[in-house]
């Protein structure tokens, strides 16, 4: 068996949250493969950081979006380190 990629890793993590569906996983490693890419996007989103991903897309058809709430949950899981000091 091999050792899963950072990647991998990184949607199956997501995709522990509730609500975060394999396709919005796929959509978000897609944009941000690794957990440090995703943390340096936040980090220069700044103030706009809990809605960085609300507007991508995902799924088959494309129309639907990872949405605000998602976007803010991840924003703090990935960030609340930062503002803690």
């Amino acid at each position: 068996m091999q050792p899963l990629s950072v990647t991998n890793m990184f949607a199956k993590q997501l995709m522990q949250l509730n609500g975060l569906s394999v396709e919005k996983a796929e959509a978000i490693v897609k944009v941000y493969p690794t957990p440090t890419t995703l943390m340096a996007a936040f980090r220069t989103a700044g103030t706009d950081a809990s809605q960085l991903l609300s507007k991508i897309e995902c799924g088959k058809n494309s129309k639907r979006t990872i949405g605000p709430t998602i976007s803010q949950t991840l924003a703090k899981l990935y960030t609340q380190h930062y503002f803690d000091f």
